[in-house]
């Protein structure tokens, strides 16, 4: 634990009466502008047609990487976004897309932060979805990892109707 962690750090009123901090604004990554940040001028921002369609262009050749890392490990994408983008610098590649190629920027903590905030959710929701009103059973494991930290997985088993089979499926760790 770092020196400062133990002080919790809080939003002070006083802080937006100086005027070092008066004239603070926010910036959208997407488009690349700049912002008042007000809760009315954020939301009225995120639902302009600007936005919406600058949030299109994102890079989709990153969303299947963290699907990839969800069956191997983390640490692989770092390789595999060089290995990509080294292919951007050969020419025989670049003349079957339709884009000039761009470094693809996706390293672990990004990656994790994908797994966990987007698949994960959606993955779960798939989940309750398909085991809906059916019956299932509850398969738990604990073990302690090398750090002594106690884990405990939780798998559920249900007949699925989507795949007309009894499956077995990994829920949640704590």
């Amino acid at each position: 634990m770092g020196k400062w962690a133990k002080y919790e750090k809080k939003h002070k009123k006083e802080w937006e009466r100086e005027a070092l901090f008066k004239d603070v604004s926010s910036y959208c990554k997407v488009c690349e502008t700049g912002l008042r940040s007000h809760k009315s001028d954020l939301e009225k921002h995120a639902n302009t047609s600007k936005h919406k369609q600058q949030a299109c262009k994102v890079d989709k050749r990153q969303l299947p990487l963290p699907s990839f890392a969800t069956h191997t490990t983390i640490r692989s994408v770092d390789h595999l976004t060089d290995i990509i983008n080294s292919f951007n610098d050969n020419e025989q590649t670049t003349s079957f897309r339709s884009q000039p190629p761009r470094e693809l920027h996706l390293h672990r903590t990004k990656c994790s932060a994908i797994i966990k905030n987007v698949i994960a959710p959606s993955l779960l929701n798939e989940l309750i979805e398909d085991v809906g009103t059916s019956p299932f059973s509850i398969i738990l494991d604990e073990s302690t990892d090398v750090s002594t930290n106690k884990l405990l997985a939780i798998m559920i088993k249900y007949y699925s109707q989507k795949r007309n089979d009894v499956v077995t499926q990994f829920f949640i760790i704590y």
